[in-house]
């Protein structure tokens, strides 16, 4: 399936940068699948100016296998670009859900490297943009706890 995608994007956009969608897609199928290890190998595998945009992906796959640093780092670079729509082709442009859940996971990671500060502001930030929403994401339930266990 990736390659008919890398294919039909390439006659569009380059081989180039159709590889780069195809590999940035196979790293979110990965990473939806909870399948962390190969969603880090294949992170390691997209050129490094094609790696902003699967960065949630990477940093809550870093996070689930215990790299909390290196799971940081993706997260802290998804919650700053979350708004960044200024890449008018959209390859590299915002996403609002990542940002969002880039916080929650933000949040984990920090409980884990025993920074409560950092893990309150994270699960409040998060938690802010659900005050009013019916979701039912099971993060929304997780960082309440987390708060309660945290404050």
């Amino acid at each position: 399936e990736f390659t008919a995608l890398r294919e039909a994007y390439a006659a569009f956009v380059g081989e180039y940068l159709a590889g780069q969608i195809a590999a940035g897609d196979r790293l979110w199928a990965l990473a939806w699948s909870a399948k962390w290890q190969e969603a880090l190998s294949a992170w390691q595998q997209i050129p490094a100016d094609g790696q902003r945009q699967g960065a949630w992906a990477a940093g809550r796959a870093y996070v689930e296998t215990g790299d909390d640093q290196k799971g940081i780092e993706q997260l802290r670079l998804t919650a700053r670009t979350a708004h960044d729509w200024s890449n008018a082709r959209g390859i590299n442009g915002g996403n609002f859900l990542a940002g969002t859940m880039a916080q929650f996971y933000l949040g984990r990671a920090y409980e884990h490297e025993g920074k409560k500060a950092e893990a309150i502001n994270a699960y409040q930030e998060f938690l802010n943009h659900f005050e009013n929403s019916t979701a039912r994401l099971p993060q929304i339930a997780e960082a309440r706890a987390a708060l309660k266990r945290l404050l």
